[in-house]
C-alpha cells in the first residue's frame, strides 16, 4: 500500500525530524505481525516514501521483535514489568542503531526508488523457470504416488 498510494518522498517531506520518523516506524511496527523476511520489502517502501534509512532500520528491528504474538507470550511467561522492560530495551536499541546509521552512513547510502521491470529475459532465465516448474510437477506426482502406495500397503 505504501508504494502504491504514497508518492515518492511523501513521508520524508511531511516528517520534520529524525525522531518523528523513528516514532512513526515504531508505532507502525509494534502491532504488526510480520516476520523478519516480510518486513524487508516494507522497510524498503518506507525508504522510497522518504523515511531515512535509520527509520527503516528501526522498523526492521522493532517489528519482528515486538509483534503481538511475541508480546502476549512474553507477558504470560515473564509478567508485565519484564515485558515493559523488554519492549523499552528493544525500542531503545533500535532507535540508537537507527540514529547511528543516519549519522554515520546516511550520506554514503543511495537509494533509487525507480522500479525496473526487465521484459527481455535471456535463455537461462526461461530455462531455469521451466526446470523449476517441471521439478515441482515431478515432485508432486511422486509424492502423490508414494502416498497412494503407502495407503494400499497398510489397508490389508
Amino acid at each position: 500500500l505504501l508504494t502504491a498510494y504514497l508518492p515518492d518522498q511523501w513521508l520524508g517531506n511531511h516528517l520534520e525530524s529524525t525522531w518523528s520518523a523513528f516514532a512513526l516506524a515504531t508505532v507502525v511496527s509494534l502491532p504488526l505481525y510480520v516476520c523478519a523476511t516480510a518486513s524487508i520489502p516494507m522497510a524498503y517502501s518506507f525508504v522510497v516514501a522518504g523515511l531515512s534509512p535509520g527509520a527503516a532500520l528501526v522498523f526492521l528491528i522493532v517489528g519482528p521483535a515486538t509483534n503481538t504474538a511475541t508480546v502476549i507470550a512474553v507477558v504470560k511467561l515473564l509478567g508485565r514489568k519484564a515485558t515493559l522492560l523488554y519492549l523499552s530495551t528493544i525500542v531503545g536499541i533500535a532507535w540508537l542503531a537507527g540514529f547511528l546509521l543516519d549519522v554515520f552512513f546516511k550520506d554514503s547510502m543511495t537509494f533509487q526508488a525507480a522500479h525496473v521491470h526487465v521484459s527481455d529475459f535471456g535463455f537461462w532465465q526461461h530455462a531455469s523457470g521451466v526446470f523449476l516448474i517441471l521439478l515441482l510437477i515431478v515432485t508432486y506426482f511422486h509424492n502423490k504416488r508414494q502416498r497412494s502406495s503407502e495407503s494400499k500397503c497398510c489397508a490389508s
